[in-house]
């Protein structure tokens, strides 16, 4: 077996395969080390959701978001516990404190996925249907359920 390593990149090769391993961390420009979920969205970025924001990462360089205060609308919380993608190409964000976010990936930005500034109520789950036209579902313990109909995309 030959192995080599440097700058925490490491290259194996092992009955024929060629194996290679990269560590990210928050000296590579990770939010936290303590990442909770990973997601590939639809044009191939790779979103970490960890306890101190949300990274995406192009394969370079890594790209944060945190809850802006002085935002009228952004990430409900610091602490990303659960990434899904849409089929009208949303990421909807789940926060360990069971409030949801949600991040147009088209137009690079939090949006208020209500559309009447109720985004910071609390939802415990997520149906996303497999087709473009079908409701997205959030439900609770506390306030219901409410369903998201995309009429058209601008």
């Amino acid at each position: 077996m030959l192995l080599v390593g440097w700058l925490g990149i490491c290259t194996a090769v092992l009955g024929g395969v060629d194996v290679r391993s990269e560590r990210l961390t928050v000296a590579e420009g990770l939010a936290n080390n303590s990442v909770r979920c990973i997601y590939q969205d639809g044009k191939g970025f790779i979103w970490f959701g960890t306890l101190d924001g949300l990274n995406r990462y192009d394969g370079l360089s890594f790209l944060t978001f945190l809850p802006e205060k002085e935002m009228k609308i952004s990430l409900a919380d610091h602490r990303v516990y659960r990434l899904a993608e849409d089929k009208n190409g949303f990421l909807w964000i789940r926060h360990t404190n069971s409030l949801y976010s949600c991040y147009d990936l088209r137009k690079g930005q939090v949006v208020d996925f209500t559309g009447c500034g109720e985004y910071l109520d609390s939802y415990s789950s997520i149906y996303i249907p497999e087709k473009a036209d079908e409701d997205v579902w959030l439900w609770g313990t506390q306030d219901g359920c409410q369903t998201f109909t995309f009429l058209k995309r601008f």
